[in-house]
């Protein structure tokens, strides 16, 4: 209460003559009060100078800072004495509130409708020591003349190739022959890395009778064919010119989708979901082909058709450069009974997936479909937005509660019941809501407790006790001086 002294007319010597003090006014005090945590989520306090907004049907708006809300038998958010608490319902497409003031009305929103994958984000490291899977089988094509007029002891060669080892790195392979008889001749290939270092492989040949011939060189560990094409050779008394004229390389098992673990090197498996929110597992089997190479095949089960291949190529750093077919190309797949055909994109995070000597891993993957859902709880967040929790772990802000603010706080009118209506003096609500700047926070779990300072307070009544008592003794001493002086009289 503000106080304020009441005077009579005047007298002389410009004075006036007291008449005691009068209530001039009872202001609002509208500072922060601390807060409380509770139970209830739908218990909201404001941090800022705002109010909510509440309201009976047909009737004019009221604001409170008082927000002990719950939902009604209707879904509708409502404070203790069943006003609807006011605020806007959401634009699903952008996730932000429509502008539209009404109540917060969870009624549409008890279940979440199954949503269709349509993409498949996958980010994983592949293991880049691995080998091709079964291994590779290289075959070395040979063109050209052996001298049969050559002496004994005489070479041709080393005639210089390449091949593709297991893991799909290229090396250096030198071929030499040596004449042993009329048309015989010994060879020798030997490759870089091989084991043993030097005569990796032998053998005879005879120019008469020249066929193919197949050796096994063993390369990081393990035994490898390679295929020596000598049937292309001839043995004429002319100048030798033998020379390897092509050298091919072919994985010793293609990979197969009756046996997809044992023709890859990785695999990892995710759940998507049709239009009826039916599950279908997808399990994706990743492949060395070569150096910074990888096939990838992914079986979709139910789906047709069941399989979709692709390729990966990473760069010498070990980031993935290039997929086919390209995160952007829809892969469409159908399944019985639901909406055909189900564009899924796959997805496996070209400059953010990566292949280096660690073990194979996926860091993250994601689809975006779910099965139906049911609204488990619900949570509000400091922008007051509502959100929904549901049983397929979906969420979804459903609405957000508006907030009003005043030019002047203090003009606000009490109506009873923590409730304040708007004056001319007050000016007309400003209604926004907490994501905008300056208008305040929204806190679940919260009331706002009385703003009073309960020590000021007692100090300022102990103050008046003091006061009060220091009055009453001048009315005593008065008393008694009055007395003093009739008993001079006497």
């Amino acid at each position: 209460m503000l106080f304020s002294d009441v005077l009579s007319s005047s007298i002389g010597n410009n004075s006036q003559i007291g008449r005691g003090v009068q209530i001039q006014a009872v202001q609002n005090n509208f500072s922060q009060g601390s807060f409380e945590n509770t139970e209830n989520v739908t218990d909201l306090a404001i941090q800022g100078d705002s109010f909510f907004i509440v309201k009976n049907p047909g009737e004019a708006q009221r604001y409170t800072r008082a927000g002990a809300f719950s939902f009604n038998n209707s879904n509708i958010l409502v404070n203790p004495d069943g006003m609807e608490v006011m605020g806007y319902g959401i634009n699903q497409t952008t996730g932000l509130n429509n502008g539209v003031l009404g109540n917060v009305d969870l009624t549409n929103f008890s279940t979440l409708s199954p949503k269709m994958t349509s993409t498949l984000n996958i980010r994983l490291n592949l293991d880049s020591t691995k080998t091709i899977p079964g291994g590779v089988s290289s075959a070395l094509t040979m063109a050209g003349n052996l001298d049969s007029g050559a002496a004994v002891a005489a070479t041709v060669g080393p005639l210089a190739t390449t091949i593709t080892d297991n893991s799909g790195i290229t090396r250096n392979a030198s071929l030499t022959f040596t004449k042993t008889g009329a048309t015989t001749w010994s060879w020798s290939a030997d490759v870089t890395g091989a084991t043993p270092a030097t005569g990796s492989a032998t053998g005879t040949i005879d120019t008469a009778a020249l066929a193919n011939q197949t050796a096994n060189i063993t390369i990081n560990g393990a035994s490898q064919a390679i295929t020596f094409g000598f049937s292309g050779l001839t043995g004429n008394a002319a100048a030798s010119t033998a020379a390897v004229s092509a050298t091919t390389t072919t994985p010793v098992t293609a990979f197969s989708t009756t046996d997809p673990v044992g023709t890859s090197n990785f695999s990892n498996s995710m759940t998507v979901y049709d239009s009826q929110g039916n599950p279908h597992a997808v399990t994706t089997y990743y492949r060395k082909t070569g150096v910074n190479a990888w096939d990838w095949h992914a079986n979709v089960q139910g789906g047709t058709p069941a399989w979709v291949d692709g390729t990966m190529t990473f760069s010498t750093a070990g980031i993935l450069t290039a997929q086919t077919p390209a995160a952007t190309t829809p892969q469409n797949i159908t399944f019985a009974g639901v909406t055909n055909p189900q564009p899924l994109l796959f997805d496996f995070g070209v400059n953010s997936s990566t292949q280096a000597a660690s073990a194979s891993i996926i860091n993250s993957q994601i689809q975006d479909g779910y099965y139906q859902g049911s609204l488990a709880k619900i949570q509000v967040d400091q922008k007051g937005y509502v959100v929904g929790v549901y049983s397929n772990g979906q969420s979804q802000k459903l609405a957000q509660v508006a907030l009003a603010r005043f030019a002047s706080t203090n003009g606000l009118s009490k109506v009873g019941g923590t409730l304040f209506e708007e004056t001319l003096a007050s000016g007309q609500a400003m209604i926004s809501d907490a994501s905008s700047p300056g208008v305040g926070k929204v806190l679940s779990n919260s009331l706002e407790q009385s703003n009073v300072d309960m020590a000021a307070q007692f100090v300022k009544l102990i103050q008046a006790q003091r006061a009060f008592s220091a009055n009453s003794k001048t009315i005593t001493t008065a008393d008694e001086m009055t007395q003093e002086l009739l008993n001079l009289k006497r």
